[in-house]
């Protein structure tokens, strides 16, 4: 399983505790496990932060609110160290309710669980990277505590050389579901790197929510609740991954001398945005691909999402969860192959003054 479904499992587990200890009140005694639900529900906040707002998010941090709620008066008890010896038979029902809801919740977070896949197994190295804009310039952060405005993660396999790819994932999306699609192409012999900007250096809707937390779950509500917003806000497409370009570019070649190609999902950028990127008569880059031009690829913009996010998969596209890796494999074949082609192309090119 991954970090996030093992947190959702734990919060759930920490839930479930809570609202279960009616069951094991046999006589007068203190209520410790009353400071459970205020526990939960700062974890749930601080859950939020780190793996960013989804629908099963949002479901747990709900039941753990009403949770808190409804157990601020035995919190209150338990404070002043006044014994319980019964609960109250609203505060049992209410409880029995929850219980059932987290129990529900529990076998949705097992069946739709996102393909945990075993960087050791295909032999990838994963690091994360993340930078803050200082004097205009993208820094390595110096501190855990400082806010980074641009987060990479970089894939390396053994036999990594020679080819590299920079991914920047669609503004429905995040670079986590990706994850198995960037494993086997490290895995084949390209250095992956897969990239976000965020906060006021992105600029989407222009507020907080351009955050990280907020920002791919702000993008799928405008699309799907007030598409005349997200039309204006994907009008600042452009100017968006010019500014990741050009923050990346420098990055990667002074880490790298390889060949680059940028890979984008639903975002054409063939023309126009990256033009800016070129110094010396150069480009900074050796292709441009678009994953979502892949004919077999269901689910163009969000990633391979029935092994990333399955419940999302299965809501919006009613696509089942596939543990196979079968579609992040299927389309990092197809990219591969296309700039295998591109290469055999350029090399057939004759050249001109």
């Amino acid at each position: 399983m991954t970090n996030q479904t093992l947190g959702e499992l734990l919060l759930l587990v920490l839930l479930g505790i809570s609202c279960a200890r009616i069951f094991f009140t046999r006589q007068a005694r203190l209520d410790p496990l009353s400071a459970l639900p205020l526990i939960t529900l700062v974890l749930c906040v601080v859950f939020q932060v780190a793996f960013g707002l989804t629908g099963m998010n949002i479901l747990i941090t709900g039941i753990a609110f009403f949770n808190f709620i409804w157990n601020i008066r035995s919190l209150v008890r338990f404070h002043n160290k006044l014994v319980v010896d019964h609960f109250g038979i609203m505060f049992i029902i209410l409880s029995i309710l929850n219980l059932i809801a987290v129990i529900v919740l529990t076998v949705f977070v097992i069946i739709y669980r996102p393909a945990k896949i075993n960087t050791k197994t295909y032999a990838v190295q994963t690091s994360r990277q993340r930078y803050c804009l200082k004097e205009n310039a993208y820094t390595e952060c110096s501190s855990p505590l400082d806010y980074a405005t641009l987060i990479v993660e970089k894939y390396t396999g053994e036999n990594s050389g020679g080819k590299s790819i920079l991914l920047m994932p669609g503004v429905l999306s995040s670079s986590s579901m990706y994850e198995p699609f960037c494993v086997k192409l490290a895995h084949d012999g390209y250095t992956v790197y897969s990239a976000q900007l965020f906060g006021k250096e992105a600029v989407w809707f222009g507020d907080l929510r351009d955050s990280r937390f907020l920002r791919r779950f702000s993008m799928m509500y405008s699309q799907k609740k007030n598409p005349e917003e997200y039309e204006e806000a994907f009008k600042h497409k452009d100017e968006y991954y010019n500014k990741l370009s050009s923050a990346l570019l420098p990055i990667i070649s002074a880490q790298s001398t390889d060949k680059l190609y940028i890979v984008t999902d639903g975002a054409d950028l063939s023309s126009g945005s990256l033009i800016s990127n070129i110094s010396g008569g150069k480009k900074a880059y050796d292709g441009i691909f678009d994953l979502a031009a892949i004919p077999t690829y269901p689910t163009p913009e969000y990633g391979p999402i029935e092994q990333t996010y399955p419940l999302l998969a299965k809501f919006y596209f009613d696509i089942e969860r596939d543990g196979t890796l079968y579609m992040s494999s299927h389309i990092a074949t197809v990219l591969e192959r296309s700039i295998e082609q591109s290469i055999i192309d350029s090399l057939n090119t004759p050249y001109s003054h």
